[in-house]
C-alpha cells in the first residue's frame, strides 16, 4: 500500500512540474498560436505556473514522508535457533 501510494505521488509531483516547467519555456512554435494573450515580455503567460511547479516538487519530496509514515507489512519471525545444551 504504501510502496503504490509513494509511486502515485511521485508520479503526480513530477507531471505537476514537468507540465509547468514546460508550459513555461514560451517556445514559439510555428503553426500554433501562444496560449495567452500576454505580451512576449510580461510576467507570466500562465497565472500560478510557478505554484504548480513547486507543488509538484513539494509533491515529490513528501512521497518519501509518506512511506515513512504508512506502516508497512511485517516481516515473518525468523526461525528459533535451537538451544544448545
Amino acid at each position: 500500500m504504501r510502496v503504490v501510494t509513494a509511486r502515485v505521488m511521485i508520479l503526480a509531483g513530477l507531471v505537476f512540474a514537468a507540465t509547468s516547467f514546460t508550459l513555461g519555456l514560451r517556445l514559439r512554435i510555428p503553426g500554433i498560436p501562444m496560449l495567452s494573450s500576454a505580451p512576449p515580455g510580461g510576467a507570466g503567460e500562465i497565472p500560478f505556473l510557478p505554484a504548480f511547479f513547486i507543488l509538484g516538487i513539494m509533491l515529490m519530496f513528501l512521497s518519501a514522508v509518506v512511506y515513512e509514515l504508512i506502516p508497512g507489512r511485517r516481516a515473518p519471525a525468523p526461525p528459533a535457533r535451537p538451544r544448545l545444551r
